[in-house]
């Protein structure tokens, strides 16, 4: 009977059931996800299916989906386009697509049935157990500014066809999928013949850091977010790996020194061949071959290019080879710890997330992960970041053992200069949102210096000289770096005047910031938005004319 009840239903599923997912963590199953006529439903073998959209219905696990999946464009507005051509997610959760007939039959069952079908539904000997790729890391990037190595795969954003090719890469081609406005790849780094390598992935290949590119419109967001990440991290805070790439390096140029030494010794091999018994001949050759490929090298280093770079960061989600133990991180946003969609990563208030992050993260860890976010509103603030939303602080779940996490707050991973990148020919509208935070505090976007601390120290429970001394001494933190970057600028930035120039104007941008601060107690270009919605001041108005000279 039970049998005959089971086929009736796994019929009844294949009938209504178009395609079928499977997520995975670490090669165990989490859950199902099916298209229906009626749209995507989750299903467990000891639960009823359920609908995965977190609009309809408020649970961690659909936060967690929600969270995990590239965001909402224009371009994929379909849920289901959203997860047909991925194939990894970040935290080394796999998607794949599975026949609807793996789909075991949803019902109740009694307890101690439901716990064993768990249990036999997490073994590797089970047949609903799904096996994908496991990102981790072979190779690191180095602390220099640029990266030392060379890259193929990955489009020009001076080639005519690059926002094509790039909208193609990221919601077409079978490969991981990134959340966020700006371009994004996922691209893989290791070593081939002792050179660092780095290559876009693809299929169901792991991946082990992330390409951010310029936009055609925004060239200069790379250089921002290299120059804003910088300062945070010389200024003390925690700031994930990153290194801009530039396109000198893409494979077909990259030559070493040792294969222009061998082209050279070939050469005067064959310039020698008439006298290949006079010695004195062939060294004669070998030193003009050597001095004229030397002249070429040092060409093309000083003819570097002008285009911007792009950006690599490398992820702290997964584990490197070499760890004495292997990492196994879950990573949670705050969208999904707030039960938020992507949509609205922009509608809560910092005292919300306070609330979310209480309830959500254990007492042992919850006054550790406060500050850890307090310092990044900080760092927010003192560079004009004004894209702090709910999915760019991440809180990383490390399993101990079985069910058991230790959590903590992810390395600062996504920070622009926004006056920067955003410089002409802005309306009214968009210059007043340059300075705008994108989370109320005090239930305003535009909070001062004591709007912040107050926070702190009523919602996050941080001692009042704490929170102080801690905003205080990430000022003069970032104030400092600044002025070292100046005194101390890479010779790989001074060698590229168009970066040079834009590295210049954002420190010029976060001086005065830091300056206006340290003044008067709020940040420049703050608005009087309780008073009058409407104000703007006219230091704001000619905040996009900012030059390196004002300082």
């Amino acid at each position: 009977m039970l049998k005959s009840n089971i086929e009736i239903e796994l019929n009844f599923m294949k009938s209504f059931t178009q395609d079928a997912f499977r997520l995975t963590h670490y090669n165990k199953s989490l859950y199902d996800i099916v298209r229906t006529s009626n749209g995507l439903m989750k299903t467990r073998p000891d639960q009823w299916t359920t609908y995965t959209s977190l609009s309809m219905l408020r649970t961690f696990e659909n936060a967690l989906f929600e969270s995990l999946l590239p965001e909402v464009k224009q371009i994929d507005k379909n849920p289901m386009q959203r997860i047909s051509n991925a194939t990894m997610l970040i935290g080394n959760v796999n998607i794949q697509k599975v026949p609807v007939s793996e789909i075991v039959p949803r019902f109740r069952y009694q307890e101690d049935i439901k716990e064993a079908i768990e249990k036999e539904w997490k073994m590797p000997s089970s047949p609903l157990y799904s096996g994908g790729a496991t990102s981790v890391h072979t190779a690191s990037i180095s602390d220099k500014p640029l990266f030392e190595g060379y890259f193929e795969g990955i489009p020009h954003i001076e080639k005519e066809q690059f926002k094509s090719q790039m909208q193609s890469l990221m919601h077409s081609e079978q490969s991981a999928k990134l959340s966020g406005a700006q371009y994004k790849l996922p691209v893989t780094l290791s070593k081939k013949n002792g050179d660092l390598h780095l290559k876009r992935q693809q299929g169901k290949e792991g991946f082990t850091h992330i390409a951010k590119m310029p936009l055609p419109d925004y060239d200069q967001i790379t250089l921002s977010e290299w120059l804003g990440l910088t300062l945070l991290k010389n200024a003390g805070f925690n700031v994930s790996k990153f290194q801009m790439v530039s396109y000198d390096n893409e494979h077909h140029e990259y030559t070493t020194s040792q294969e222009h030494v061998e082209e050279s010794i070939s050469h005067a091999s064959i310039s020698s061949d008439n006298a290949l018994d006079d010695e004195l001949s062939f060294l004669d050759n070998l030193a003009q071959k050597l001095n004229s490929n030397l002249n070429s090298m040092t060409r093309k280093q000083n003819d570097v290019t002008q285009t911007v770079p792009f950006l690599i960061s490398e992820r702290f989600d997964i584990p490197y080879e070499w760890d004495e133990q292997t990492r196994k991180n879950i990573s949670l946003d705050l969208g999904a710890i707030c039960l938020v969609t992507s949509e609205e990563k922009y509608e809560l208030s910092f005292e919300t997330v306070a609330e979310k992050l209480k309830q959500r993260i254990p007492s042992s860890a919850l006054s550790d992960v406060y500050e850890d976010v307090y310092k990044q509103i900080i760092g927010s603030y003192l560079l004009h970041n004004n894209d702090l939303h709910l999915k760019n602080i991440t809180i990383l779940g490390t399993q101990q053992q079985e069910g058991h996490y230790e959590y903590k707050v992810s390395p600062i991973y996504d920070v622009i200069i926004t006056p920067l990148v955003i410089t002409s020919n802005m309306r009214e509208s968009i210059k007043k949102g340059i300075y705008k935070q994108a989370l109320t505090i005090n239930g305003t976007n535009f909070p001062t210096k004591n709007d912040i601390v107050d926070f702190a120290v009523t919602h996050f429970d941080i001692p009042q000289k704490r929170a102080e001394s801690i905003f205080d001494t990430s000022l003069m933190n970032v104030r400092q770096a600044v002025k070292d970057l100046e005194a101390n600028m890479p010779v790989e930035i001074r060698a590229r005047k168009r970066w040079h120039d834009t590295i210049d104007t954002g420190l010029a941008l976060i001086d005065r910031n830091v300056r206006h601060i340290i003044e008067h107690g709020t940040s420049f270009g703050t608005i009087a938005e309780r008073k009058n919605k409407q104000t703007i001041s006219s230091d704001m108005m000619n905040a996009t004319h900012i030059m390196p000279e004002l300082r």
